[in-house]
């Protein structure tokens, strides 16, 4: 996992659930993982971003985590009630009250993913991030994914 806060300590527990790809629908898969060790410089520069701190985690046994096929979301502190709709993940992250957005898609050679508040293109971007898949990928972000990013 590739954060980018350097101050998360071995043991410490965080609820995360996987966006779900388009199409899909209901309860996302969700449970807790664990930070087991500090793992300074794995995934600098490819996964994370630079100044980001990388750690290696684990599924919390007996938390009901099983994989979904989209890229999981972590999320520190409380007990967050997730949802999803239309290949998006949906929590209040914030507390305040506004539904937030997790979204997914393609490029053609990585992953943006997205935080708005409020619907995905509709509401305000929040928060962006690239990753590179280092292979082609069939497109299918829009400019507003990742505009002005």
């Amino acid at each position: 996992m590739a954060v980018p806060d350097s101050n998360l300590a071995v043991g410490q527990q965080f609820q995360v659930a996987s966006i779900p790809l388009a199409g899909e629908a209901g309860k996302p898969e969700s449970g807790m993982i664990e930070v087991t060790a500090v793992h300074p410089g794995t995934c600098v520069g490819l996964w994370g971003g630079y100044g980001w701190a990388d750690y290696l985690v684990r599924d919390v046994p007996g938390s009901a985590h099983s994989r979904g096929e989209g890229p999981a979301i972590a999320l520190v502190g409380g007990a967050a009630l997730f949802s999803a709709s239309n290949g998006s993940l949906h929590v209040d992250v914030d507390g305040d009250g506004v539904i937030d957005t997790f979204r997914s898609c393609t490029s053609h050679e990585g992953l943006h993913l997205t935080l708005w508040a409020g619907m995905p293109q509709q509401g305000t971007r929040i928060w962006h991030h690239y990753f590179p898949l280092g292979y082609d990928v069939e497109p299918d972000c829009s400019p507003a994914d990742f505009e002005g990013s």
